[in-house]
């Protein structure tokens, strides 16, 4: 039997200039960090406590190929486009939230080096894609896990209604129509 893998990540706050001075949403973003934040990252936006003294920490985690390109597009969501998207939906969210007068941060994951079945994960291996994806899956599932402390802002998609749902859009009929031929096909009746 294998040993156990032990991933180690410590938050490090998104900063405007080299003085440490972190961002906050939704703040313009300087030079310094156009050309430090524009590398591949696992990240994490934090609602920062409010005074009442709240018993959870929204948290929302992602993972982006250009961690900068990712921000502005919560930043500036499309006007038009998918109706409910990620970038739209949690924009507003910090919108409310902002209203509410709380803070907003973002921080990327420093993941320790690690290895399963000799291949390499943390600093270093972020710009692979698969990599990135699955650190971003482990760090979801730690936060998942101490729900006593994290309130997770991140939606859980069922794959199976969102190919229902392409399908649907696809041959141009109503979901309930594919959702019938699915439970058709997969319980036939008895021959």
């Amino acid at each position: 039997m294998a040993d156990g893998v032990t991933v180690r990540v410590e938050w490090r706050s998104v900063v405007t200039e080299e003085s440490g001075q972190a961002y906050i949403f939704p703040q313009k973003f300087t030079r310094y960090m156009r050309t430090k934040y524009a590398v591949s990252a696992v990240y994490r936006w934090k609602v920062l406590r409010a005074l009442n003294g709240d018993s959870k920490q929204p948290v929302y985690i992602g993972q982006g190929e250009d961690l900068i390109r990712r921000m502005q597009r919560v930043l500036t969501p499309p006007k038009e486009g998918k109706k409910v998207s990620t970038n739209r939906r949690l924009h507003d969210l910090f919108q409310t939230y902002v209203a509410q007068d709380r803070k907003i941060v973002i921080e990327v994951a420093d993941v320790e080096p690690f290895e399963v079945n000799g291949i390499p994960f943390g600093r270093g291996t972020l710009h692979e894609p698969f990599k990135r994806l699955a650190l971003e899956n482990i760090l979801l599932v730690t936060a998942q896990r101490a729900e006593a402390e994290w309130e997770l802002l991140n939606v859980i998609v069922d794959p199976i209604e969102k190919a229902t749902l392409e399908v649907a859009k696809l041959i141009k009929t109503h979901p309930d129509v594919v959702r019938a031929a699915l439970r058709r096909f997969s319980n036939p009746p008895p021959a």
